[in-house]
């Protein structure tokens, strides 16, 4: 193994493991990857810098190390803006919003946005340039806020999202920009192939060139459950755990893996309802009419007054189509970001009905 995959894998270590070290580790592994991709002349003393910092930090696991947010007061000290409770739109408003001068990102796959895309879109992975290797918001503040302003987002300019259909990368985008801070930010669920059935204009080809937005990220704490605010949670009677996997995973009968490994343990979080993500689309891969969607959540126990709502996949994703849906029919809820990539690999108890209902 050499030097590269030794100091990766240390940061997957940390990441599995919870050690205190975790996010320097992974930082610094991601920025040695960065630099020696764009540095090819230096890879031996990439290597040598690589073997310093691989036994730096694992002569410090048991230290505590952070990553330091090191932007201007004012940014560290900024609040998130308050939230518009709309979230999922219409192509009407689509239009009114992309007119208005509204930030479009377009997050398909970068081959079908080469082909043609709304005038004007910027392209993003689907949120996957704030994520780890385990599908975990990065740790890095100042790099997830540049990351954010290199895709023209203002803190007062409207955002609008599409994809594909069923996209669960903009569902995904919209939960991390809203957790980042921002208070307006919308979802064209249809996605581009009703853009371009119902609006007339000119596809684009090249993507646009983008001024940097302004965008300071404060983190909103609602929209988001800690692992252990979601153990609290299996205890709470006033509390809603959604799992939004396969039935197959949530019965534990699935393997999936996070990042390179396979998820250790299988299951579900204990007193976790399991409602399929894709459930709330028809047949045409449109949404449901809002209305019924209510009606099934309502039936499910996800609209309780009071309660606290959060929902959970495999890697925070799927499980953001939920949260946005519930944002729009004007909850609260949370999105366990770690979800079972996370839950999986701690010391946390977990419930396996493919046991449990077929004990001798």
């Amino acid at each position: 193994m050499g030097i590269t995959e030794s100091v990766l894998r240390f940061g997957f270590y940390a990441q599995s493991t919870h050690c205190p070290s975790r996010e320097c580790a992974d930082f610094v592994a991601k920025s040695l990857w960065r630099f020696k991709m764009n540095n090819k002349r230096f890879r031996l003393g990439y290597s040598l810098l690589g073997l310093l910092l691989l036994i730096g930090f694992i002569g410090a696991c048991g230290s505590s190390f952070e990553i330091i947010d090191d932007r201007p007061e004012e940014e560290r000290n900024a609040v998130a803006a308050p939230l518009k409770g709309q979230v999922v739109i219409e192509l009407a408003e689509f239009e009114q919003l992309a007119g208005e001068g509204a930030t479009i990102i377009d997050v398909r796959k970068l081959e079908e946005y080469e082909q043609g895309h709304y005038p004007g879109a910027v392209h993003n992975n689907g949120g996957r340039e704030w994520k780890d290797d385990f599908g975990i918001l990065i740790a890095d503040i100042p790099l997830a806020q540049q990351l954010v302003r290199d895709l023209g987002v203002d803190n007062a300019r409207p955002v609008v999202i599409y994809g594909s259909p069923r996209s669960t990368g903009a569902f995904r985008l919209h939960w991390t920009l809203e957790y980042y801070g921002h208070g307006e930010v919308y979802v064209y669920a249809p996605g581009y192939p009703a853009l371009e059935a119902g609006l007339n204009f000119t596809p684009e080809t090249d993507a646009p060139e983008i001024t940097k937005g302004d965008f300071v990220l404060a983190k909103r704490p609602s929209a988001i459950a800690t692992a252990d605010e979601v153990r609290a949670a299996i205890d709470d009677e006033n509390a809603v755990l959604i799992d939004t996997r396969r039935e197959t995973e949530f019965e534990g009968t699935e393997v999936r893996q996070s990042g390179d490994q396979d998820d250790p343990r299988q299951g579900n979080i204990p007193g976790a309802i399991w409602y399929y993500w894709e459930n709330v689309f028809d047949e045409n891969d449109n949404l449901r009419p809002k209305e019924e969607i209510r009606a099934e959540f309502e039936a499910a126990g996800f609209l309780k007054e009071g309660a606290v709502v959060v929902a959970y996949c495999q890697t925070g994703t799927r499980s953001t189509v939920i949260y946005g849906l519930l944002r729009w029919l004007g909850e609260e809820p949370k999105n366990y970001d770690g979800s079972w990539a996370e839950w999986s690999r701690g010391d946390y108890p977990i419930a396996q009905p493919q046991l449990e209902n077929h004990s001798e």
